[in-house]
């Protein structure tokens, strides 16, 4: 959110929409916590407040403060989170040895559904937009174009996943008792060769 506000001020509804635009694919939160936060940033005095006539009401525009700027450069100098991912279809694979094939064939189809379904409905009308009209913030688009990059390469990646489990899983008889094939040996091969140490891998 103190992100947001220092590319402009925003009304809350504003900020919510913006964050539902542009993060979350990376960094969803619930609308209540989108919500809340801005009153957050207030007590932290890292923003203010002003009334803003929105058509037949008055609404307050949260503003970053340069305490807030101040904040935001400390946040961007520190070290990032490690990397995570929550997906429920690999939920679904680990555990797929409680169902049949059917059913982890039928979970991998869905997920990547979900996937184009989202990417419809968003992230290609917003490319055709910045390609049209630079978008809302076309001064930005350097860093909106190198975010869009990473998440077409995720795409990307679960398309080509999707296809290769698809096609693994027809090799097993069942989802339980199959133990090691062909394919997760390479895989395990692969990781160990890329990034172990040891006599099948490369000392980073």
């Amino acid at each position: 959110m103190l992100g947001l506000l220092a590319v402009a001020p925003f009304s809350a509804h504003e900020l919510t929409a913006q964050a539902a635009r542009s993060l979350h694919w990376v960094w969803p939160r619930s609308e209540r916590s989108l919500y809340a936060e801005p009153k957050r940033l207030i007590a932290l005095g890292w923003a203010t407040a002003t009334d803003r006539v929105s058509g037949a009401r008055t609404v307050p525009e949260y503003s970053i403060t340069e305490a807030g700027r101040a904040a935001l450069r400390d946040w961007l100098t520190t070290p990032p989170a490690e990397p995570a991912t929550e997906i429920e279809m690999l939920l679904r694979v680990v555990f797929a040895d409680g169902g049949d094939v059917d059913d982890l064939r039928h979970a991998v189809l869905a997920s990547r559904e979900r996937v184009h379904l989202s990417l419809d409905r968003q992230l290609v009308p917003q490319c055709r937009e910045y390609l049209a009209t630079g978008g809302p913030f076309p001064d930005r688009l350097h860093l909106v174009g190198l975010f869009s990059e990473f998440y077409l390469r995720f795409v990307e990646l679960l398309d080509d996943w999707t296809e290769h489990a698809l096609t693994e899983i027809e090799t097993w008889p069942s989802s339980s008792g199959v133990g090691m094939t062909p394919a997760a040996r390479q895989t395990f091969e692969r990781v160990v060769e890329r990034y172990g140490e040891g006599e099948l891998g490369t000392s980073r």
